[in-house]
């Protein structure tokens, strides 16, 4: 019986210790990526932290004079690009019979789905830092004042 084969049809628990056994190191753990991409992910889990404690203009410098900025204009262009470029490939290769770009269309099918998947975590963490922004008692008070942009009167100050 093979490893998939052990868990179908016998409950979650046999799931689960299937789920373990793949997670399980095969292999060395010091390797060059693995020392590359620890301290790359810690520091971002750490950034994360920052952003939904102090806010997303502590790590990305926005305010209400420049309101957009870096963080909107990356996710928007690469999200779009990396995910529009897969689903063009993906239609010329399946719809059009065009085998010219038959060696590529797996890589591009992956890199879509990863670039829908990046782009739809970036608006869940967006939406999520919403409503820990407006779940603060201080918050909604201004917003439900009509003052969500720090002023009294609800209006920018040039």
């Amino acid at each position: 019986m093979s490893g998939s084969e052990a868990f179908v049809g016998r409950g979650q628990g046999s799931f689960l210790r299937f789920l373990w056994g793949e997670m399980k190191p095969r292999g060395k753990l010091l390797t060059p990526f693995n020392v590359i991409s620890v301290p790359i992910i810690l520091l971002g889990a750490a950034i994360l932290v920052v952003r939904f404690t102090r806010g997303l203009g502590s790590v990305t410098n926005l305010s209400q004079e420049y309101p957009w900025g870096f963080w909107i204009g990356f996710d928007v262009i690469t999200g779009v690009a990396l995910a529009g470029g897969a689903y063009v490939i993906t239609f010329v290769v399946y719809v059009m019979r065009l085998e010219k770009y038959e060696p590529i269309v797996r890589a591009t099918v992956l890199n879509g789905l990863l670039a829908y998947i990046f782009y739809a975590g970036a608006l869940v963490l967006d939406v999520f830092a919403l409503a820990v922004l407006l779940g603060l008692p201080e918050r909604r008070r201004a917003v439900s004042a009509g003052r969500s942009n720090g002023t009294r009167t609800g209006r920018t100050v040039s």
